[in-house]
């Protein structure tokens, strides 16, 4: 990108050239900057205390006390007071590690996605990618349909019982697994009724493995939520990583073996199913010892008594996912295959930068489930981290979007790069989206958050249907953009409740946040146990 905007400046004064290079530069060195903070922090150790002069004790009744002898240490230095970033950082430190460690993981899967993404428009057809990139839309909504809200409900759990841990884990893979399996083959047979196939995966190889597909990902979102919830979110990075690796290899190996399949989206697809295998059977192989809180027998009595939160969680779940999930499958069935094998590039690369505010806001959960007091703090910091991290993309997207896109194939450009650039516009609501769902689950307020997420839902799809039903994929997406703008106007207070620590009930307890007169009083009370 630098290079050939400095050569669009140089040889033919393209200004816009060095400006687009130029964004892209400032892009990456805020990533880099915070990627390098991240494992700055997550790798450092903490000085050895400094050793101290013994006092003097006495050596018995009425004897002379004994003198230590003399310390050669020095007087340790007075601590300095640390500044705002760094006392930001003190505070805040399993928040930014544990999201810090999220974003490093996803960004180096989305690194490999690009490139997956980029072999894959240079092998095939627009018509065969479209077709595939909608099955593996509809591939994720399913596994999350069929994950029942487990994963969810495993992220808020694991820090606060670990006697049944294990067993509620593997309940919920089995589950998800089997769920996913029976919803994909649901979604086959209404194929066959209504006119919303998706090419040659209709076929008989080509079902069998969109039905893997299905179960598989179900199962490992599941998986990669309950290593998160239990703060081993080096085990789930490292399993997406062999993820976006195996596939781009399985991709790359093509051409040996693409015959073999019964249509070429049908050939995209499998490399995405045996890239899920490859990456379980590693993480098993791998972290055996790491992995006592997953490894059980599956005990489905420990799910009845937490049933209505499962479904809770599982409602919320689908109503925040599923426009960004299905948006692909409507291009593909609202306007063509091609459209959309342009527009899902696009819509890949703004998802990447999703990742942030999803792990930012994962993470608040997991830490705001453990501590509900200090979610106002957490909150701050996260939604702060967000809105900068979004004007970034959003420059991005509106400067480079053409020359992104065009390190696909050039007609991708042409497709969709005005989608792209409104595109861009999407990440701050959708982060407010995120940290809403998280501030609903830690209050216990999931059925009213899935109904007004729901909403919101229906407004997105609805906004995309009626913007796209000319064929014209950038009324598709100022449709989609102005539902997401509905939707963020009705979660907005609750979000401005929460930044002020507003008062709030979970299970009969008063989690509102300490003010610091309460904080005071509490440090200066003496304590009974003590007798002072």
């Amino acid at each position: 990108a630098v290079a050939r905007g400095v050569a669009d400046l140089v040889l033919r004064g393209d200004v816009g050239g060095s400006a687009r290079a130029g964004a892209v530069v400032a892009g990456l060195a805020a990533t880099v900057a915070g990627f390098a903070l991240g494992l700055l922090g997550a790798f450092r150790t903490p000085r050895p205390a400094e050793p101290v002069d013994t006092p003097a004790r006495p050596t018995g009744d009425g004897a002379k006390p004994t003198e230590a002898p003399p310390s050669t240490a020095t007087t340790p230095p007075r601590a300095r007071t640390p500044n705002r970033f760094t006392a930001a950082w003190l505070t805040h430190r399993v928040l930014f590690e544990n999201a810090g460690l999220l974003a490093m993981g996803t960004g180096t899967s989305a690194a490999l996605g690009f490139v997956y993404w980029w072999l894959a428009a240079r092998t095939f057809p627009p018509a065969a990618i479209g077709y595939a990139a909608a099955a593996i839309s509809l591939m994720n909504f399913i596994g999350h349909l069929g994950e029942v809200g487990f994963g969810a409900l495993l992220l808020g759990e694991n820090g606060r019982g670990r006697d049944r841990r294990a067993p509620l884990i593997s309940t919920g893979l089995t589950i998800a697994f089997a769920a996913s399996a029976m919803f994909g083959l649901a979604y086959l047979g209404v194929a066959t009724l209504l006119p919303i196939g998706l090419g040659g995966l209709g076929l008989a190889f080509g079902s069998a493995v969109f039905v893997l597909g299905c179960a598989f990902t179900g199962f490992t979102l599941v998986l990669d939520q309950a290593l998160v919830g239990l703060l081993r979110s080096r085990l789930q990075v490292s399993r997406n990583v062999s993820f976006a690796v195996s596939k781009l290899v399985f991709l790359a190996a093509a051409p040996l073996w693409i015959g073999m399949a019964s249509s070429l989206e049908t050939g995209i697809l499998s490399t995405w199913i045996a890239g899920q295998i490859v990456s379980i059977l590693l993480l098993a192989a791998t972290a055996r010892r790491s992995l006592p809180d997953v490894v059980a027998r599956p005990d489905f009595a420990v799910v009845r008594p937490r049933f209505a939160e499962v479904l809770g969680h599982h409602g919320l779940n689908l109503a925040s996912l599923a426009p960004g999930l299905l948006l692909p499958f409507v291009v593909t069935i609202s306007i063509a295959a091609t459209t959309n094998a342009a527009f899902y590039a696009a819509w890949t690369l703004v998802n990447v930068a999703y990742l942030v505010p999803a792990a930012l806001a994962t993470v608040v959960y997991a830490v705001g489930s453990k501590n509900p007091g200090e979610l106002s703090a957490k909150l701050r910091a996260s939604l702060g981290t967000s809105a900068g991290f979004a004007v970034i993309v959003a420059v991005i997207c509106i400067f480079a979007g053409d020359f992104v896109l065009s390190m696909f194939t050039p007609l991708y450009a042409v497709i969709a790069g005005r989608s792209f650039a409104l595109l861009g516009l999407s990440v701050l609501p959708i982060a407010l989206k995120y940290h809403y769902v998280s501030i609903q689950r830690i209050r216990g307020r999931m059925t009213t958050a899935g109904l007004l997420v729901a909403v919101g839902a229906g407004l997105e799809l609805g906004g995309a249907i009626i913007g796209g039903r000319r064929g014209d994929l950038q009324g598709l997406t100022i449709g989609w953009l102005a539902g997401l703008a509905i939707e963020v106007a009705l979660i907005l207070p609750v979000i401005v409740d929460a930044l002020r620590g507003e008062p709030f009930m979970v299970g009969g307890a008063d989690f509102s946040e300490p003010s610091a007169l309460q904080i005071a009083r509490a440090t200066l009370t003496p304590s009974s146990e003590d007798g002072r």
